[in-house]
């Protein structure tokens, strides 16, 4: 809010100089409108303590020049409102209040309202059971994390996450029917905006008949558990002939999280 006050004051002193000009460039005199029983609204221009009748078609520079000037007076009057409001507002916010707390003490503080960053360090931190490789498996791809994935278009999901500051976790367990079913969704992420959790699948073969069966069975899972595809969940998708686009994969997570 602070920030956004002291934008739209940038942005209200820039206009206030601009219909300042446009006033001072302005015809001498001012508009008076007076509505008479026979003839209706006349216009008169004001100069040096005299009205003199104008006609409507001479009126448009002194009309222009009366409304400059009473936006100018709503202009400066929220300058004023902001400023006031800026040199009220404490130095710190709130929400950046355990960044000043002793470091040695902060594992003890419990707080009623987190900040969205603390809500997501805490979010990371919990300690989850992956989905293991196969011993078998000498496949290794790596993220800017460190973490192991297991192709190289994971590599490049995880490594645009991390480089949005999106909080995410890799194949971390889904307990699903009642605790029948756990499934590893390849990513589930955090929503800042909302503090939601979504899951990520990437459908890496989806122009293999075998995987697109697999792929479409765990749609069911999901949808049989109340998460729905385009709500908490999302897909990509890639096959031979079309890899996954970085181009699109950054406007595909920016446009839901950020």
């Amino acid at each position: 809010m602070v920030e956004l006050a002291r934008q739209r004051l940038k942005y209200l002193d820039n206009i206030s100089s601009i219909l300042q000009d446009a006033v001072r460039t302005s015809p001498a005199g001012s508009l008076v409108l007076r509505n008479t029983k026979l003839n209706g609204l006349q216009l008169y221009m004001r100069k040096n303590g005299t009205e003199i009748y104008i006609p409507f078609s001479e009126a448009g520079p002194l009309a222009t020049k009366r409304y400059h000037i009473y936006v100018l007076k709503l202009v400066d009057q929220e300058i004023g409102a902001l400023e006031k409001y800026l040199k009220a507002m404490p130095k710190i916010r709130f929400e950046d209040a355990l960044a000043q707390v002793p470091d040695p003490i902060k594992p003890l503080i419990s707080p009623a309202i987190m900040t969205d960053e603390e809500y997501a360090r805490r979010w990371q931190a919990e300690i989850y059971t992956g989905k293991g490789f196969d011993p078998k498996d000498t496949t290794e791809f790596y993220t800017r994390k460190g973490e192991r994935v297991r192709s190289k278009s994971e590599v490049l999901i995880a490594n645009a996450l991390y480089d949005l500051g999106i909080p995410y976790k890799y194949e971390c367990p889904l307990v699903l029917y009642d605790g029948r079913l756990i499934i590893h969704p390849d990513f589930t992420i955090l929503n800042m905006r909302t503090r939601e959790v979504y899951y990520l699948e990437h459908a890496g073969r989806i122009d293999k008949e075998s995987y697109a069966k697999s792929f479409v069975l765990r749609l069911k899972y999901y949808t049989d558990n109340g998460i729905f595809f385009g709500d908490r969940l999302l897909f990509t998708f890639e096959s031979d002939d079309m890899p996954l686009s970085t181009k699109d994969l950054d406007a595909f997570l920016r446009h839901y999280f950020l």
